[in-house]
């Protein structure tokens, strides 16, 4: 579905860490859609097959399509709280409030469904090759909607993220796709800055939307740099605008926190400082590779 006529959403919640809850509800619940499509879909080795899409007129987090009989995919719609089970044209054909629900119960509602489209429950499976952080619906606990507006707030995140990195993929010769990842629960996009004779990405800039977690207690904008074979040197970073800083030591990060572009009221300046963000953050990040570069070939002539 296309986004074009998709505009930045205001944020309304001035203090983002209120929203934990709420995103750790969200990020168990979006497992159960990446759950049919990892047990379902052939596997893909960077784990793609998994990958959610946000798409803001159905507000909700949606599977890549598994075939039934006909393409289906498996939906986390955020403001409803419920599991949808979509057509190919994006039409419900089964639906889970999941509100009250535990994950033995949902298990068994997707195992239900699935049988009913065409597909082998008995190959449903839950995802063992990452762990979550402990959570009180890993066993008995029911799924519940914290506060409501946390989950409007979490939409509009999702929304203004894609609206963003959707204006920034025109410029680049090549990106991947714009990807909700189950396990770290990030919206991401990689730059491919070079590529070998086997037309692997050797040389690769990310950038997206990262949830709470041991970097930062709060939502927060990144850009991270991979180089499969060589290595940047970063002792000499300063800091990026819109109070965009770097974390970590042995790979830095540069990320630009939440709470930074809720300092600002105005929609439309919330909007470039992150532009800001990511533009300054790209371009500096490809002087770092190219400096890396030039450091290599200088010293393999000596």
């Amino acid at each position: 579905m296309s986004i074009m006529n998709i505009e930045w959403k205001e944020l309304n919640i001035k203090n983002p860490t209120v929203l934990k809850p709420a995103i750790a509800y969200l990020h168990r619940s979006a497992q159960f859609p990446a759950i049919v499509a990892n047990s379902l879909l052939p596997k893909a080795d960077d784990d793609s097959h998994t990958s959610l899409e946000w798409v803001p007129d159905l507000k909700s987090l949606v599977s890549k399509p598994i075939n039934l009989g006909s393409p289906v995919r498996v939906g986390l719609h955020y403001e409803k709280y419920e599991l949808h089970f979509l057509s190919e044209t994006f039409q419900p054909l089964s639906i889970l409030p999941l509100t009250g629900q535990t994950k033995s119960q949902v298990m068994g509602y997707l195992k239900q469904t699935v049988a009913k489209l065409g597909g082998d429950k008995n190959a449903l499976k839950p995802i063992d090759h990452y762990e979550l952080p402990p959570h009180e619906t890993d066993d008995k606990g029911v799924y519940q909607v914290t506060n409501p507006e946390h989950h409007r707030e979490m939409m509009r995140y999702r929304t203004n993220i894609r609206v963003i990195l959707e204006a920034l993929r025109p410029h680049f010769k090549k990106t991947s796709e714009i990807a909700v990842w189950p396990h770290h629960f990030d919206t991401g996009m990689t730059i491919e800055v070079a590529s070998n004779d086997k037309k692997e990405v050797t040389k690769s800039i990310g950038l997206g939307m990262g949830m709470p977690d041991e970097i930062s207690p709060e939502p927060y904008f990144y850009i991270n740099h991979n180089w499969k074979g060589g290595k940047i040197n970063y002792d000499d970073l300063t800091n990026l605008p819109g109070g965009g800083s770097w974390v970590g030591e042995e790979n830095p990060m540069a990320i630009l926190r939440m709470s930074q572009i809720l300092k600002r009221d105005d929609v439309a300046q919330q909007k470039r400082q992150i532009t800001h963000f990511f533009e300054e953050g790209i371009n500096f990040s490809l002087e770092l590779i190219k400096a890396a570069e030039l450091k290599m070939e200088s010293e393999t002539t000596v």
